[in-house]
């Protein structure tokens, strides 16, 4: 009964996605071994309820499937999701990073002025630099672009 009831209230919290899918299929091994064995469609609908819900999208997809989702596919199809996860979350991390350097930088008038031996005065401006290589620096284009708008599609 209470090899049951951790398996019915795994949650996966903070846990990676492969410790949490160990975590349930040793639930379901040990109810096994004592004669009570865990069907493959139980094992999944389990495993699917102790997700939060970041994961609703791809929990969605399964449930709404017409055939019998083999336990197998399932785990890779949660293992993928989390690395989609994991990359979204670095994009984002990059881009307010990006974004606070851009916001720092603003807030000091423009860059620094120096003045020549010759009298002559300049502004050095670090957001106009481009760098050497394709596409500077700090211009931001292509895939990976400011625009938080448009999120990587896994």
């Amino acid at each position: 009964m209470q090899l049951r009831l951790e398996l019915q209230s795994t949650k996966k919290g903070s846990m990676t996605m492969i410790d949490y899918i160990m975590k349930v299929k040793a639930a379901a091994d040990s109810l096994a071994v004592i004669g009570e064995p865990v069907s493959e469609q139980d094992q999944v609908m389990n495993l699917l309820g102790g997700l939060g819900s970041n994961y609703n999208a791809v929990v969605t997809a399964i449930n709404i499937r017409d055939d019998k989702i083999s336990i197998e596919a399932v785990h890779s199809m949660l293992l993928a999701f989390e690395h989609c996860l994991e990359q979204q979350s670095s994009i984002e991390q990059i881009s307010t990073m990006t974004a606070n350097y851009a916001s720092s930088s603003n807030n000091r008038g423009g860059g620094r002025t120096y003045t020549s031996n010759r009298g002559q005065h300049y502004t050095s401006n670090i957001s106009n630099y481009r760098g050497c290589s394709r596409g500077g620096r700090y211009r931001q284009t292509g895939r990976y672009n400011s625009n938080n708008s448009e999120k990587p599609q896994c």
